[in-house]
């Protein structure tokens, strides 16, 4: 809006008209802070841009002149279509004469004889830039080839020249793009904390509170990490390093490059809890889609309905850095390859380790994401149902999985009666505080149900789902004389009482 009875309604400024330029910065480039800082300054120039077609300038000074012929007059003529061949003649005329020389109607360059000796009072600076006027419609960027036997003229443009960077540069690049992503990165999880989890946390009527919680704590936890993370990126990079022109001068930076990322390996795990909440997240949204105060929150959220600043955009951010990663490692690795390094050398060991762990950890959360799409909604069942019964919370986060798979359940049939066997699959999960036994049936049969998943034409239900807190749990290693098959048996014990187990 625009304030009224402000020096900007008395300048025409309106309602719609877009800033694109504040104190000579785009307004593209600048994050919300420094906008906000910009816009706080005195005195204060402003570009805008409006889409309206009349004059709205009320002043007598035409301080807001939006007139069309002054656009019309930046408007760049297109250059002749065609590209005359100039006579001897012609060229001749065109030289422009030595300051020394007398200007003389005869010695003179003159684009018309005639018109010249008819109007004497013409100076001969006018016909000078009469003359450069002309001549410049000849000096374009491109070779002509004249054909004696053909009426046509074949125009061939010169390429344009591209300048080719050393491998010293290409590195100083790669560094730089990392620093200054990094930076945008960090600065995208605080907007997102700032401009939607927080809010979401102030209103239970938008999405569940015990989701948009652990949203909060792990995209929060992120940011923290990613802080630290960037200040170790930032302290490697020396001042002189604008001044480096060979790729062995780069060395220590890639070491120190490669060791922080070594070093930060066990933490990007969080990125595995992010994951699993950012399924949950997804899948809540498709389940509230109809939910008119959160669509109206959004929306406030986003006024322009820019994709880049979507609530979903935000949320996939932290899965395209994490890969995003090893990418550019490989970049550094690639242009401090030279013929005269050996591969054993110490920076291109380290790039190796670096990028070899962190494609280990983007498959980890490959993995992670695969196991939540998979038995998400029934951790979230069981986290809700054993908080309700045993009234302590239960966490089950997938950094703290040790281990799992499918196993053979020998003596289910004491626990499920009257089931087909056959069709049913336990699995188990290790983790930190405890062992989760979940046992599936699959089956044809379509049935709503909240612990029902539907597989394409098939739907899973869970038969069996128990948490055996860790203190709780003694395995005994079974000799069934089963080595030949390489089957290990173990018994499972829960030394609760008051459970069947």
């Amino acid at each position: 809006n625009v304030q009224h009875g402000s020096k900007s309604e008395q300048l025409g400024v309106k309602k719609g008209d877009e800033i694109v330029i504040v104190n000579n910065f785009i307004v593209q480039d600048l994050d919300l802070d420094t906008l906000d800082r910009y816009l706080n300054e005195t005195p204060i120039i402003l570009t805008l841009r409006s889409s309206r077609s009349t004059d709205s300038c009320r002043d007598s000074n035409q301080s807001f002149d939006l007139s069309h012929a002054i656009i019309q007059n930046l408007i760049c003529p297109p250059p002749p279509r065609r590209i005359e061949r100039l006579s001897r003649q012609e060229l001749r005329e065109l030289v422009v004469p030595k300051p020394d020389t007398v200007c003389s109607t005869e010695s003179m360059p003159s684009v018309s004889k005639d018109s010249s000796e008819n109007d004497p009072s013409t100076s001969a600076l006018e016909r000078l830039l009469k003359n450069v006027e002309e001549l410049s419609r000849y000096c374009r960027p491109t070779t002509t080839f004249f054909n004696p036997n053909a009426e046509q003229i074949n125009v061939v443009h010169q390429p344009a020249r591209v300048k080719v960077l050393s491998n010293a540069q290409r590195i100083r690049k790669v560094i730089f793009e990392l620093i200054e992503t990094e930076r945008s990165y960090v600065q995208d999880m605080q907007r997102l904390i700032e401009r939607y989890i927080e809010p979401l946390r102030d209103d239970s009527k938008l999405l569940p509170a015990d989701a948009i919680e652990s949203l909060y704590v792990s995209v929060k936890s992120i940011h923290q990490l990613q802080q630290t993370f960037l200040e170790r990126l930032e302290s490697n990079i020396p001042t002189e390093i604008l001044a480096y022109n060979v790729v062995p001068e780069f060395r220590d930076i890639l070491i120190s490059i490669a060791d922080t990322f070594l070093s930060y390996s066990q933490y990007f795990k969080l990125y595995s809890t992010f994951c699993a909440m950012h399924l949950r997240i997804n899948r809540l949204l498709d389940l509230h889609q109809n939910n008119q105060h959160l669509k109206e929150f959004l929306a406030a959220r986003n006024p322009r309905h820019q994709h880049s600043s979507s609530f979903e955009s935000y949320l996939i951010k932290p899965v395209q850095r994490i890969l995003k990663y090893p990418l550019l490692l490989q970049q550094m690795l690639i242009y401090s390859t030279t013929d005269t390094q050996t591969d054993d050398s110490k920076e291109l060991i380290k790039l190796k380790q670096a990028i070899t762990m962190m494609n280990d950890i983007g498959e980890y959360m490959n993995g992670m994401q695969q196991l939540y799409e998979d038995f998400g909604q029934s951790f979230e069942h069981i986290i809700k149902t054993y908080s309700e019964e045993h009234n302590k919370t239960l966490q089950l986060n997938l950094p703290d999985l040790y281990a799992y798979g499918e196993l053979d359940w020998i003596n289910i049939h004491l626990f499920l009666l009257g089931k087909n066997h056959q069709r049913l699959k336990t699995h188990c999960f290790v983790f930190r505080n405890g062992c989760l036994l979940l046992v599936r049936e699959q089956t044809n049969k379509k049935k709503q149900d909240t612990s029902t998943l539907h597989n394409g034409n098939k739907s899973i239900y869970d038969r069996f789902i128990r948490f055996i807190p860790m203190e709780e749990i003694n395995v005994e290693y079974l000799d069934m004389n089963d080595a030949k098959d390489n089957i290990r048996t173990w018994q499972l014990i829960q030394t609760n009482p008051k459970t069947r187990l």
